[in-house]
């Protein structure tokens, strides 16, 4: 949002010359968007586990700050607070995320330059993408879109659509979206404009929906298809503020009631129809991004042909309308809340938390049945990440998965004493089975075979991501740690100890469920 600047008494001394100093005003609606935005960044940092750092917040305030000072100071020689330029890097960081960083990691500069390099791009935009006194594209928006153009997926992701389960932290946060919202642009009014866009943008995505589309989600295992993408979409609380503080920026949107109505209708349109190609998460958030970047470049074009701001012809069409608006918008955002908390509940339920594959499990038939510790199987933990990705993943299965896992590394450990890839096979399966068909070869050559035999200590269900996309779904794992003992066999003469160490071990498996069993796919570096 912006504002004209206006002088007041205050001023400020440097070097025996004042200037005019302007102050932030309480009646300043950028004022009030930041309030709304910076209360969510609290609430992202504390109860939503958001994977994002103080230090990144701070880099993308910091650079729109300082660069709005220090050109408002050259072209009209003010100092003024930088109300329009805290909200642009506010913005910026409550919608990009780094790729690699850690929730509760506050101070992380993992990819701060991102940051950095966005906020500048978006506040410089101001500057120098206009058209009269108006700038043409919305700051924060224009840089988002060019950063995950830019950058992909590889280095960059939006805040995710889905952000956990109904908690009263997240109850807050979205009466915070959206009752705040409501007063912003109730206040620039903009009710009717944004009360259109989402009526037309549920009708939009309910015709994607209805021909089964499908996208995955970092967070979620399995696609996310028809109703329930439907669902995501139009109530995810990322919408939501879109809706409010982004595409409401009154010095991009139509500034005649027919605009308005009309920029809503267009923005929904073409919003729908980007997402409608993709099936990943991260290509949906840009793509609906991208539409406001379509929609104000267009902009420009489309307002020769509305009615003048304030002629008969705008004021009366929807005089109606305008007075509907708050009823219809208020009972919208209510309705939004209730399919919010349901897809809370269902959303991240997954079609298989643990994964499974479709294989002949005839195979398993030859597994031994190998003595397993029960009580270190009955003291298995479950990390809290786990329970926010799948509130409903059971203790029984985490039991199964961590006896399972210690029984493969078992007859893993005969596989390779024995040199029999077909034992192998009954424990292990995709990259850790090639691993372990290249070590009995390897061991077969030089004549000697490093057997393992481990004693863990602690077991806990853990979740991983992918460690090549991060718009992967992520993956339960478990994480074992304890000792290993190796002991060196000769090939060439059976039973004959080459020789024996022991080393601490610290690993975590992925598993994947095969007829009853749960086998190694893959050993997960730390």
């Amino acid at each position: 949002m912006g504002g004209p600047l206006t002088s007041g008494s205050r001023s400020i001394r440097i070097g025996g010359t004042a200037y005019p100093l302007i102050l932030p005003s309480l009646r300043d609606p950028r004022l009030h968007s930041a309030i709304v935005i910076l209360s969510l960044q609290v609430l992202g940092q504390t109860v939503l586990h958001f994977q994002l750092s103080i230090a990144q917040i701070l880099a993308a305030i910091a650079t729109s700050a300082i660069l709005e000072v220090v050109i408002t100071f050259k072209q009209q020689r003010v100092l003024m607070w930088p109300a329009s330029a805290l909200l642009t890097g506010n913005s910026v960081a409550f919608i990009l995320r780094a790729v690699g960083t850690q929730s509760g990691d506050w101070w992380s500069l993992n990819g701060v330059s991102l940051f950095v390099f966005t906020s500048a791009v978006s506040l410089l935009s101001k500057y120098v993408i206009r058209r009269g006194t108006r700038h043409v594209f919305n700051p924060s928006n224009l840089g988002l879109v060019l950063c995950f153009l830019l950058f992909g997926s590889q280095y960059t992701n939006p805040q995710d659509l889905w952000w956990g389960p109904m908690t009263p932290g997240l109850a807050l946060t979205l009466a915070i979206i959206v009752l705040g919202g409501l007063l912003i642009v109730r206040e620039i009014r903009m009710l009717a404009m944004v009360a259109t866009f989402w009526v037309a943008f549920s009708a939009f995505v309910g015709v994607v929906a209805s021909q089964g589309h499908c996208i995955s989600a970092r967070w979620h295992d399995g696609p996310i298809c028809g109703t329930s993408f439907w669902t995501l979409l139009i109530s995810s609380p990322e919408i939501l503020v879109f809706i409010f503080f982004m595409m409401t920026d009154p010095k991009t949107a139509p500034r005649g009631q027919v605009g308005r109505i009309v920029y809503g209708l267009s923005l929904a349109f073409v919003g729908a129809v980007l997402v409608a190609p993709w099936q990943t998460e991260f290509a949906t958030k840009v793509a609906f991004l991208s539409a406001l970047t379509l929609i104000c470049a267009a902009l420009p074009l489309a307002e020769r042909y509305l009615p003048a701001p304030g002629a008969t012809s705008d004021r009366f069409p929807l005089q109606p309308t305008l007075r509907r608006g708050a009823v219809l918008f208020g009972a919208l955002s209510a309705s939004a809340l209730v399919l919010q908390a349901s897809a809370s509940l269902g959303m991240p339920a997954p079609s298989t938390v643990t994964g499974a594959v479709a294989v002949n499990p005839s195979f398993l038939t030859n597994r031994p049945v190998l003595a397993v510790d029960q009580a270190l199987v009955a003291s298995v933990t479950i990390d809290s990440k786990v329970h926010r990705f799948a509130p409903s993943f059971p203790d029984s299965t985490a039991h199964q998965m961590a006896h399972d896992a210690i029984e493969d590394l078992m007859i893993e450990g005969i596989a390779i004493r024995q040199l029999d890839k077909r034992l192998g096979r009954t424990a292990v399966i995709g990259s850790r089975l090639r691993e372990l068909q290249r070590v009995i070869d390897t061991a077969t050559t030089v004549g000697q075979t490093v057997v393992p035999s481990y004693r863990f200590r602690t077991v806990v269900i853990v979740l991983v991501s992918s460690p090549s996309s991060a718009q992967s779904p992520p993956q339960l794992a478990i994480h074992l740690t304890g000792n290993v003992h190796l002991v060196t066999y000769s090939t060439s003469s059976p039973g004959q100890v080459v020789s024996e160490s022991d080393t601490p071990c610290d690993m975590v498996l992925t598993t994947v469920a095969v007829g009853s069993r749960y086998l190694i796919t893959a050993e997960r570096p730390q």
